[in-house]
């Protein structure tokens, strides 16, 4: 199990409580965790690491996905820890907004398990608005990330789902 010293070092990153905080609500995959915190696949993927090398998240594989939730059976001293970081990390103001965009995701979740018929409609109604500038789904300053860089024009292209 966790040190509550490397607890308290692993916390004290901004980025890593934000997680942990995302995860206290429910598993997420790493793609959702990119969406809301709009952070590279990569640099999500290394504090994930770490905070699962410390056993303070699972994780668990469905085909080409990883999904992540916080651990329920820490040590009562580690979990103190974890209770006094996600207590403060709800009052940081990055927080109301990985709430907002949490929300969404799990809204888009609800719609996409509700609405199996037709996987158009689903991708239509979470897909943002076409764009020549960045939209707030797509953290790439080139789009290539996203895959919506191609030779229609601007107002033409959006994002795929």
């Amino acid at each position: 199990m966790s040190d509550p010293w490397e607890t308290l070092r692993l916390l004290a990153d901004p980025t890593r409580s934000r997680i942990l905080h995302l995860l206290h609500r429910g598993e997420l995959a790493v793609g959702e965790l990119q969406e809301i915190l709009g952070l590279p696949q990569s640099r999500i993927s290394t504090h994930l690491a770490l905070l699962r090398k410390a056993q303070l998240v699972n994780d668990r594989r469905d085909g080409k996905k990883s999904f992540y939730s916080l651990a329920r059976d820490l040590p009562v001293s580690v979990a103190g820890i974890v209770d006094a970081a996600l207590a403060a990390s709800a009052r940081e103001p990055k927080s109301a907004a990985d709430q907002r965009s949490l929300q969404r995701i799990i809204a888009v979740k609800k719609l996409s398990n509700t609405s199996t018929s037709s996987p158009t409609a689903s991708a239509a109604t979470t897909a943002p608005a076409a764009h020549g500038k960045r939209s707030a789904r797509c953290s790439s300053s080139s789009h290539r990330a996203c895959g919506s860089l191609t030779s229609a024009p601007a107002t033409a292209r959006s994002h795929a789902s």
